[in-house]
Parts: C-alpha cells; structure tokens; sequence
C-alpha cells in the first residue's frame, strides 16, 4: 500500500506539471489525488488536535490531580492564558530590540525560537481553556475564519 507521502508526492508533480488533468495514477485521475492529499493532510490537523486535547487533559490531571470546572480553574486558565499572551508579545519585543540594534537584544535565532514557545504556550492555553467549556476548537477556528472571511469580502474560506 501507498504512504500518503506518496501520493502527495504524485500529486505535487501532476499539479506542477502542464499535462492536462487526465493523467492517471494506478487507476486515480490525478485530480482525485490532489483531493485525497489534502484531506489527509486535514486529518492529520485533526488527529494532532485531538491528541492536544488527550494529552492536555492527562497532564492537568498528573500536574494538579483533576481536570474540574470550577470556577477557580476557569478564571486561572483565563489568567493563564493571558500571561502566556504578554510573554508572547515580551518575546516579539526583544526581536525588535534585535532588529534596531538595541541593547539587551538577543541573537536572531534565540528570539525566533523564544517567540514560537511563547505561541505554543499560548495554544496549549487556549486548548485548555476551551476544554473547559467544552468547546471544538478546531470548529470554532473554522467558522471564525470563515466569518472573517465573509465579513471583508474574502474568497479564501474552510469548506464547510
């Protein structure tokens, strides 16, 4: 059987090449492919989500001994996320130290790699805080996007 590799691969030449879209694979137009790549793509957003959430809710257990509801752990993953949210911007900030030359920069690289923490930080955060309200973060981003999407007169939107 082939990887998904494989056939994205496939599909990435058929989609760079000038050939009309009547090439076959196997016994698969080459646009059917192409189609098949990106929803396995999707899925592997899916799956990383979902062991997001997993993982998530197994280390607030390890960590705090439960994963409740409270009002308490609501208003400190709230907290939470807003402090990962400042350490964010604090990490941006020392960038543009870097890119002015200013003092009590660090090198490029160290910021970059601070700045992606923080953001990572910042979605585990937001995971946490949407478990608590049972919300389907990957659903939720989708319409927002599509919303805003609409909004501004934009053709770039998820399938719904």
């Amino acid at each position: 059987m082939r990887s998904i590799q494989e056939i994205a691969e496939d599909a990435h030449h058929c989609a760079s090449s000038h050939e009309p879209d009547v090439r076959l694979i196997g016994n698969v137009k080459a646009s059917e492919i192409k189609r098949l790549a990106l929803t396995a793509s999707e899925v592997g957003v899916e799956n990383f989500l979902q062991e997001l959430r997993d993982k998530s809710r197994q280390r607030s257990i390890e960590w705090n001994g439960h994963d409740d509801k409270s009002p308490e752990e609501i208003l400190y993953r709230s907290n939470e996320l807003g402090g990962e949210s400042g350490e964010v911007q604090n990490a941006v900030k020392k960038y543009i130290r870097h890119l002015r030359g200013m003092k009590g920069a660090v090198d490029e690289e160290t910021s970059l790699n601070d700045i992606g923490e923080e953001i990572a930080d910042v979605i585990i955060c937001c995971e946490r805080l949407a478990r608590l309200f049972e919300i389907d973060l990957e659903d939720v981003v989708r319409d927002k996007f599509n919303k805003t999407s609409d909004k501004y007169g934009l053709n770039t939107k998820f399938e719904e």
